[in-house]
């Protein structure tokens, strides 16, 4: 009787933790990812998100008709392509392993289900904070470097910390 109350706690921490990586993967994957560090014309600062270059802040991302996305080169345009489609996908899956850790709490699915969502979320998490640090540290040819003129901000930030939680969460899941 212990180990099921236990087990139940376990569950509970597993759904808070999960539910604490959805809301983190759902707001850091709109804003912005990095920010330049000098100001651009009129005061106004330039950031990039996953979806293209923008003003720094509640600004729309420019015109798809821009080239690259308004990113310097078509390589950082197709890995923060990449970023923003595994963010999205992670978005759909802590949903899932979430709804799943809900049925795990009231005993009416094994433990194995949520894990393997939440393996899967860790995954996908993984590859997109992966894809941005790639596209902000690689080169892509003589001064085509995001480094260089720009800074991590917020959503790169919270992509790491869902991360981050989605595996502690990952782990504990298996021993609920």
């Amino acid at each position: 009787m212990c180990s099921l109350v236990g087990n139940v706690f376990l569950a509970i921490a597993c759904l808070v933790l999960e539910a604490i990586v959805f809301i983190l993967t759902v707001v850091g994957t709109p804003i912005d990812v990095f920010r330049s560090r000098a100001p651009a014309f009129a005061g106004v600062r330039a950031c990039y998100s996953m979806w293209g270059s923008k003003r720094c802040g509640n600004y729309r991302a420019n015109s798809p008709k821009s080239t690259f996305k308004g990113f310097p080169s078509s390589g950082i345009e197709k890995t923060m392509n990449a970023a923003s489609a595994f963010a999205i996908i992670s978005i759909f899956l802590t949903l899932v392993a979430m709804v799943l850790t809900v049925l795990l709490v009231c005993k009416c699915i094994f433990r194995v289900i949520p894990g393997i969502f939440s393996v899967l979320a860790f995954v996908t998490l993984l590859v997109c904070w992966a894809c941005m640090a790639g596209a902000y540290n690689k080169s892509y040819g003589p001064g085509l470097r995001i480094k260089r003129g720009y800074s991590y901000t917020g959503g790169f930030g919270l992509i790491v910390a869902a991360w981050c939680l989605q595996t502690v969460e990952m782990i504990l899941v298996f021993f609920a």
